[in-house]
């Protein structure tokens, strides 16, 4: 007790009560403190909100670019623009935009048959996507003289949708040799993307286990040669 009285009488020194009332304050202060980097006026700042506003940034720039575009095309028709402006709907990446650009690169196609701006390796992943498999045929059916790797890869992937989905002996006999002829006609072109399509992330493949330990072997001795 004594200690005590002489440490409340010397100079400096609190009662308990200011010193309880000083670190209350100072708490308070520090809450209201922003960490390093953070401003204390934005309400959310957490990493889904940063990606939230990096989007909606990138999706407004990407409609500005659409609308000059779109601008451009009502000067002067071209196809290079309309594809511009068609991969700028697909990467927006929203159901709402797919039609228009879907729509736009047909439009392509229309004016110009031929296409010699290549409007058709744009559209037929985009079909097979929206699981347009019928019209993604009539497309390969219609420039099957396209031996690019975008239009053999969709033409693949789309024998292997046929033959995910035949029904009986019979039909998946007939599917299956399709599809190896698509694989062949593509490892021919390129191997690599036929590497690319065997791909797997967790060891499960969309594509038959034959096609892909055939697909090791050609790659190996690919390599080899």
């Amino acid at each position: 007790v004594a200690c005590c009285l002489l440490g409340l009488g010397r100079p400096g020194a609190m009662p308990g009560a200011e010193k309880k009332t000083r670190k209350e304050k100072a708490a308070v202060a520090a809450k209201g403190r922003a960490a390093p980097g953070v401003n204390k006026y934005m309400p959310d700042q957490s990493r889904n909100a940063h990606a939230s506003i990096a989007a909606s940034s990138g999706a407004q720039k990407l409609l500005k670019r659409a609308a000059l575009l779109q601008t451009l095309l009502a000067r002067k028709e071209s196809a290079e623009t309309r594809i511009r402006l068609a991969e700028i709907w697909i990467e927006l990446n929203q159901s709402k935009y797919h039609g228009a650009a879907r729509e736009t690169l047909e439009t392509c196609l229309k004016l110009d048959p031929g296409d010699a701006m290549c409007a058709r390796r744009v559209l037929a992943p985009l079909l097979l996507s929206f699981g347009e498999h019928e019209a993604a045929a009539a497309l390969l059916a219609q420039y099957s003289n396209d031996t690019s790797a975008v239009m053999l890869c969709c033409g693949l992937l789309l024998s292997l949708a046929e033959h995910a989905e035949a029904e009986g002996e019979e039909e998946e006999e007939e599917s299956q040799a399709r599809a190896e002829s698509a694989f062949e006609r593509l490892f021919a072109c390129n191997w690599q993307a036929c590497a690319l399509l065997a791909a797997t992330a967790r060891g499960e493949s969309p594509i038959p286990e034959q096609t892909v330990s055939e697909l090791r072997e050609a790659r190996i001795a690919k390599l080899a040669s």
